[in-house]
């Protein structure tokens, strides 16, 4: 009986060793590991290519290498194909990269770009929308405040967005 229980003893100290290593492998993403900066803070992502009725996005990604990004879904990207609005609000962290592949409908000649975020964003993005549009072969990357434009300041960017402060940060 004393075998019994002390291979049921065994079992339970192994049960629980597992466990626990289990819950610290979770709980050390290796993902978290690589990721530059793991801080986040609430911001927002947004195209829409209903302004810009001849574009149709091919695929598109956000993010940081490595890291969990916004991205266009492999099923849409194995098709050729990509959503042509998005529009996520949250906590995110400060990304690195913006990638847009896209294609003129009325000639079928493609484009692609990608812009280094690194030194261009905000010091802060806290409640910032990062909104790309595209305009024949140029993608325009534009930072978009929840602050009023004043009167004096003129509009810029998508008009969705005309009554916000708005700056271009790509191109140059």
């Amino acid at each position: 009986m004393k075998l019994i229980l002390l291979r049921f003893e065994f079992r339970m100290i192994l049960v629980v060793l597992v466990t626990i290593f289990s819950l610290a492998a979770c709980a050390s993403n290796p993902l978290k590991v690589n990721c530059p900066d793991n801080t986040r803070v609430n911001q927002a992502f947004s195209f829409d290519m209903r302004e810009s009725p001849d574009i149709e996005l091919l695929d598109y990604f956000y993010g940081t290498p490595e890291c969990p990004s916004l991205t266009n879904p492999k099923k849409y990207r194995d098709q050729g194909k990509a959503a042509q609005i998005e529009s996520s609000i949250g906590p995110l962290r400060r990304y690195e990269k913006l990638y847009a592949r896209w294609r003129i409908k009325s000639t079928g000649v493609e484009y692609e770009d990608t812009v280094d975020l690194r030194k261009r964003l905000l010091k802060d993005m806290t409640g910032v929308r990062l909104h790309f549009s595209i305009n024949g072969s140029q993608l325009f990357v534009y930072l978009v405040s929840h602050e009023v434009r004043s009167p004096d300041m003129p509009p810029n960017g998508p008009k969705a967005f005309k009554e916000q402060k708005t700056i271009t940060i790509y191109p140059d």
